[in-house]
């Protein structure tokens, strides 16, 4: 399937290619160093002296307050999750009421724990998005649970 770009889009990166081009000198655009003579190719293409400023800067860690914020809700959703979950599953709340009573249950409780720590619910799901997707804060969210459950045992 062929890629199709408006002209719009077109015109966008004609215009991207023709900065790139006038920021860097003509022998980086072909690999070649400026010392090389015409027609020498090196064997790997230089980044421009100024690469770091394209690169897009990393956000740093949440701060630690944010964090260990998160880390309490987080852990009190989970017991509140592992609670619910082991009601639902006794016998006696096999019925299709006493389930629904336990979902609303689950549901108004994870509100309330959410306000309690001063979290909405959008607050959580972005740190836990980032949490998923950044290894330097995982890592620092696996020590502040670790550090919880050393306190908790």
């Amino acid at each position: 399937m062929p890629l199709e770009t408006s002209p719009r889009r077109a015109r966008h990166l004609t215009a991207t290619a023709l900065l790139v081009a006038l920021a860097l000198p003509s022998a980086d655009l072909f690999g070649m160093s400026a010392e090389a003579g015409a027609g020498q190719r090196l064997s790997h293409a230089k980044p421009p002296r100024n690469a770091k400023q394209h690169l897009a800067p990393e956000r740093p860690v949440a701060q630690d307050d944010s964090m260990s914020v998160f880390v309490r809700t987080h852990l009190a959703l989970q017991a509140l999750r592992d609670r619910v979950q082991a009601e639902l599953a006794e016998p006696r709340n096999k019925k299709d009421e006493e389930q629904k009573a336990l979902r609303d249950k689950l549901r108004t409780e994870r509100v309330r724990i959410l306000k309690e720590h001063a979290m909405t619910e959008e607050q959580f799901a972005r740190m836990t998005r980032w949490v998923s997707v950044n290894d330097s804060a995982r890592k620092v969210f696996d020590a502040l649970v670790a550090k919880a459950a050393a306190r908790g045992a």
